[in-house]
């Protein structure tokens, strides 16, 4: 009786592998999910972006991060399953993750980033009791998706029932967000770009049931999906979808999991984005512009015709080249000419109107296009007011060639400061002038209405209120040859910052509520002299015009003097 229940037992399991169809049925280690629970208006944020995404770029086919997006200052991009799976972590703030669930020490699952490197090779290195292996179509006219899921057990689990969890993932999202300076590969423009976003759950909270555990079981399930036009606003765009599957114990352990395979069908080449390109500056009012195009189709792209419409005025691009079926490119446009006027925003349409010969509507995309480039007579003169947090300001004035011949910053928290520059470059000429923001959300907010304004002899050229994100740019045409003098004028903070004699001969004199140090510069920016007392013996220096930096317990002020 014995024999014959194995005997059945053997058929059974033989049959059951003889079933499935492309899940592995050898032994093998675990792969791992870090689920990132992050936020928007969140400074470290992007720092956990960047480290989730070199761990998978370092662990292809083994490690796969899926972005949960929680809380309140992170509505957008919620999902009814985020709150759930960040419940039961045991988290204390963003970014946080969970490496497959595991319990590393104490009770939490939830780790720091600088914990998740270690935590993934720890969990690659054990044997997992179950494969899973995962297929996905996404019929691109229909917009139906469909996932089959095949997992073995190639041992026995630690309980009866485990659950099968099926995850749909966005990458390409574009918004807000937080600290973006932390991954500034993703920035785009003054937004940034999401990548393996949560947007939903196809086997629900907490997955389907699997029922048997043992050893040479066998398990498929097959989900059926409409891929939305939109979640909360933003576009959801099959190309950029994948679907991530794991098999866990309970709600908790992770046992492993996998990336599903990805075929479209009925697709085709597209313009997927479109940026703009500075590629060297120039202080012409004309515009460079690259589309990215993904070859959706079955062939490779050999010819290509772009239709491109900006300022009510449509081009064609002609292009030969060699893009692989399933592969992604850049192709550089010609330069956009016109007449454009400065700080004008236009919208730049791209699209695919032809491939190999055979017409093609593609939709496209667009992006924005602004330049702001002026003609002026020197010296220009800057007035910068920062917001409280002037550690983030900092701002570069370059040739065209990009030879920086000024800079400013970072400035000192605390208080908004002020200064004043001059720009006045020697050769008449065109020139740029770049204002950044360590935190990319500008110097003009909730943290002080901070602003710069640009004026030249004639009067002011422009005022900025400081919304500008990452970075301002600024192409200046001098039409005059000048003095060559990039100066910086005092530096206020809003303290009682005084400094006397001036001119001075001997003995200057700083007058500063917890001053902690004194430094003179030449106006060239050299550092000259330093100190920590309130009095600075400056006899020794040369008869001239020269810079003080006066650091206090406020903030730092700079001041002119003359030595005399």
């Amino acid at each position: 009786m014995k024999k014959t229940i194995l005997l059945a037992f053997a058929i059974m399991a033989a049959g059951l592998v003889s079933a499935q169809t492309f899940v592995s049925t050898t032994p093998s280690n675990k792969n791992v999910i870090l689920e990132e629970f992050t936020g928007v208006n969140c400074g470290y944020c992007p720092d956990g972006h960047r480290i989730a995404n070199e761990l998978m770029a370092a662990n292809p086919g083994r490690l796969w991060a899926i972005n949960i997006h929680t809380g309140g200052y992170a509505v957008r991009y919620n999902t009814q399953w985020g709150a759930a799976i960040a419940a039961q972590t045991g988290l204390t703030g963003y970014p946080a993750g969970t490496v497959n669930r595991h319990v590393f020490s104490g009770s939490s699952t939830a780790l720091n980033r600088g914990q998740w490197s270690a935590a993934a090779n720890t969990i690659m290195n054990q044997p997992s009791p179950v494969n899973v292996a995962a297929r996905c179509t996404i019929d691109m006219q229909t917009r139906q998706l469909t996932l089959v899921v095949e997992a073995y057990y190639t041992g026995n689990s630690n309980t009866s029932v485990n659950y099968l969890n099926a995850v749909l993932l966005q990458d390409n999202v574009i918004g807000p967000q937080g600290g973006a300076s932390y991954n500034p590969t993703q920035v785009v423009g003054s937004q940034y770009r999401h990548m393996h976003m949560l947007r939903d759950m196809l086997s629900g909270q907490w997955g389907d049931t699997i029922s048997n555990t043992t050893q040479g079981s066998f398990y498929t399930k097959t989900y059926n999906y409409t891929i939305p036009a939109t979640i909360t606003d933003d576009p959801v765009v099959p190309e950029d979808l994948n679907v991530v599957v794991f098999v866990t114990e309970s709600h908790q352990e992770i046992l492993s999991g996998c990336e599903a395979s990805l075929l479209l069908l009925g697709a085709q080449p597209k313009v997927s984005d479109v940026a703009e390109v500075v590629d060297g500056y120039d202080c012409a009012m004309n515009f460079k512009a690259k589309a990215t195009v993904k070859n959706l189709g079955e062939n490779a792209m050999t010819s290509a015709v772009f239709s491109y419409t900006i300022g009510g005025n449509t081009n064609t691009y002609n292009w030969t080249g060699n893009i692989a079926a399933g592969s992604v490119a850049e192709v550089t446009l010609p330069t956009i000419t016109g007449s454009f006027n400065s700080g004008t925003d236009y919208t730049l349409q791209v699209r695919l109107s032809e491939v190999n010969g055979q017409s093609l509507n593609d939709g496209g995309a667009q992006t924005t296009l602004n330049k702001k480039s002026y003609t002026v007579e020197g010296p220009v003169t800057m007035k910068l007011v920062t917001d409280k947090y002037a550690s983030e300001t900092t701002l570069k004035f370059m040739k065209a060639d990009g030879t920086v011949l000024k800079t400013w910053g970072p400035g000192t928290d605390g208080s908004s400061q002020t200064i004043n520059l001059t720009f006045d470059p020697a050769q008449a000429g065109c020139y740029v002038l770049e204002v950044y923001d360590a935190y990319a959300d500008g110097i003009s907010g909730s943290y002080g209405n901070g602003y710069f304004t640009l004026s030249s002899p004639a009067g002011q050229i422009v005022r900025d209120n400081g919304a500008y994100g990452a970075m301002a740019r600024y192409y200046l045409n001098f039409t005059n040859n000048g003095s060559g003098n990039m100066g910086i004028g005092d530096v206020e903070n809003g303290s009682a910052v005084a400094v006397y004699p001036n001119p001075v001969e001997d003995v200057l004199n700083v007058n500063a509520e917890g001053l902690r140090n004194v430094e003179v510069m030449d106006m060239s920016g050299r550092l000259v002299m330093s100190s920590t007392n309130a009095q600075v013996n400056v006899s020794t220096l040369s008869n001239g015009l020269y810079m003080v930096r006066v650091v206090s317990e406020n903030g730092v002020t700079v001041k002119k003097i003359v030595k005399k």
